[in-house]
């Protein structure tokens, strides 16, 4: 509802919108923002490929704009990353103190899939959360697809494994909360970190800059 002599877009007669939105100007954006993106879109260096990305990962971890962009940049640098299992590589880093206080123990860090392997089944004994930042999975148990830009939520005691799509690796952020997930061999279940190797223990000194986390999928 509209007072005085103002009226609402809804009001307005459907032609007389197309007539001035016909009749408006066509602005060509400028050179260096059509340059700008076609760098972003083949760039080699995931702080500018993976920038879209950049407000979650701050948002989700809890991490400042600095931090955003160490982590990102770690993609891109093998050297960094541990093996965990065959076809599984690790990269940690160190949420901020919001969710550091959010349980007794909170796991931080990037997962690196090979393109077309199987993820073994696992239980969560707490939350989880991840972001998927390249390529995508299938959750054995439900069948869900995932894939790059879904935020995926799983609560304690879900079991599930992984079949990463075949196209490309698989790259996501993972929140884990209360310790690492069990692999469920049969009918037993075997504490991640005995498998192969533990999660790395390193911790990495990132500034924060709290700020809500965003919502989640599943």
């Amino acid at each position: 509802m509209t007072t005085g002599d103002e009226l609402s877009l809804d009001e307005l007669d459907p032609e007389l919108l197309a007539l001035i939105g016909a009749s408006a100007p066509t602005v060509a954006p400028p050179a260096s923002l059509r340059a700008s993106l076609l760098d972003a879109v083949s760039s080699n260096d995931p702080r500018i490929a993976l920038a879209g990305f950049s407000g979650r990962l701050r948002r989700l971890f809890d991490l400042s704009p600095r931090a955003v962009d160490d982590v990102l940049a770690a993609v891109a640098r093998p050297e960094l990353w541990e093996t965990y299992l065959d076809g599984v590589s690790l990269f940690h880093f160190e949420p901020g103190p919001r969710e550091l206080a959010a349980a007794s123990r909170v796991d931080a860090g990037l997962v690196r899939f090979r393109a077309g392997m199987a993820y073994p089944r696992h239980r969560h004994l707490g939350e989880e959360l991840t972001l998927v930042l390249r390529g995508g999975f299938r959750e054995d148990v439900t069948g869900l697809e995932v894939v790059a830009g879904d935020l995926l939520h799983r609560a304690p005691g879900t079991v599930h494994g992984h079949e990463i799509f075949a196209d490309e690796d698989c790259v996501v952020a993972v929140l884990l909360y209360d310790g690492l997930p069990e692999f469920v061999l049969g009918l037993r279940s075997v504490a991640a970190g005995r498998i192969r190797s533990r999660w790395p223990t390193k911790r990495r000194a990132w500034c924060s800059a709290a700020s809500s986390t965003s919502s989640c999928r599943g």
